[in-house]
């Protein structure tokens, strides 16, 4: 027999619609909703799936977008919340966490169960192996807030070698590396450095696993009054030269900036930061710290590029 998934290209962490006078068009918003941001693919897979892991990487492959999404039901929805397992792959490898295709996969899943079970969801969690529970959370139809740990960093004490080579920066342009669980964060002087970054990624392949073991994340203060710091993403070692927009990468530099800028809470609300990935396509995000519960709330845009596509996967045995 054969088994069918449901396949979706979603975009996250897209332009805000809004203009300057706080209007939107259908034009505006269309434009945005293509353009910028990072695309993903979700594929929901049946309850009984035979489709094993080498059968996702391929799929992956194929694709060739900058993650590919698997998740799976795990029981029905219980107090307006829904589980699901979920697995992320670039094209040539399986990742621990992803923030923007985590962020596609809850536009797929709540679509899917608003569309087609009728059901209205407000709170879905993703089940990881690596990472345990992961909530997400909806404001409306299309604004969602992933629930990500905190990851924490420690300083370099020294520059690391292929860096400043893969990245075409010199090493008077850095003000401190550090690392966290995957990536090398580089803090650079500005964003006018940060924006000239030329990238070599075959002097980046070179550096030590032992300094990052995912990508490499560059950041500076902003200098776009409506943001708090940029960044860029490189990660050649999976697959990835630049990756328009990382969630995933902001779980550590939240707690980097928030040691830097030290913004205070207000309203007994938590310290909120605006956050720029200024890659070619852009992403937009809105980072919560919550210190106490050792988490950052990442809030980002979504839009559909392509829905509930049915794909074959594997043949199951039938007896």
């Amino acid at each position: 027999m054969e088994e069918n998934g449901i396949l979706s290209i979603i975009n996250a962490f897209v332009k805000p619609t809004f203009n300057a006078d706080n209007s939107s068009t259908e034009y505006v918003s269309r434009i945005n909703e293509i353009s910028t941001g990072n695309a993903a693919c979700v594929v929901i897979l049946p309850i009984h799936s035979t489709m094993d892991t080498q059968q996702m990487q391929v799929l992956a492959n194929v694709i060739n977008l900058s993650e590919t999404t698997f998740v799976q039901e795990l029981q029905a929805s219980i107090s307006n919340q829904i589980n699901y397992s979920i697995r992320w792959f670039t094209p040539t490898n399986e990742v621990d966490l992803c923030g923007h295709a985590t962020l596609a996969a809850a536009r797929s899943v709540m679509d899917f169960h608003r569309i087609e079970m009728n059901s209205s969801v407000n709170t879905i969690t993703f089940h990881s192996s690596n990472k345990g529970n992961l909530n997400v959370t909806c404001d409306n139809s299309t604004y969602f807030w992933l629930h990500f740990p905190i990851l924490s960093f420690s300083p370099l004490d020294s520059i690391p070698d292929h860096l400043c080579t893969g990245l075409s920066i010199d090493s008077s342009d850095i003000i401190r590396c550090l690392t966290s669980e995957f990536d090398l964060i580089v803090h650079v002087k500005s964003q006018l450095i940060l924006e000239s970054i030329q990238l070599n990624s075959d002097e980046l392949l070179f550096i030590s696993d032992s300094v990052t073991s995912r990508g490499i994340i560059v950041t500076a203060v902003s200098s776009e009054t409506e943001f708090d710091f940029v960044s860029r993403f490189f990660a050649p070692k999976v697959g990835i030269l630049e990756d328009p927009v990382t969630g995933s990468a902001h779980c550590v530099l939240v707690p980097y900036w928030h040691s830097i800028l030290k913004k205070v809470s207000l309203n007994s609300s938590l310290p909120e930061y605006h956050a720029h990935q200024i890659s070619k396509r852009g992403g937009w995000l809105n980072i919560k710290l919550d210190e106490s519960n050792n988490a950052v709330q990442i809030g980002g845009q979504t839009a559909v590029i392509f829905s509930n596509a049915s794909i074959p996967l594997a043949k199951q045995e039938t007896i």
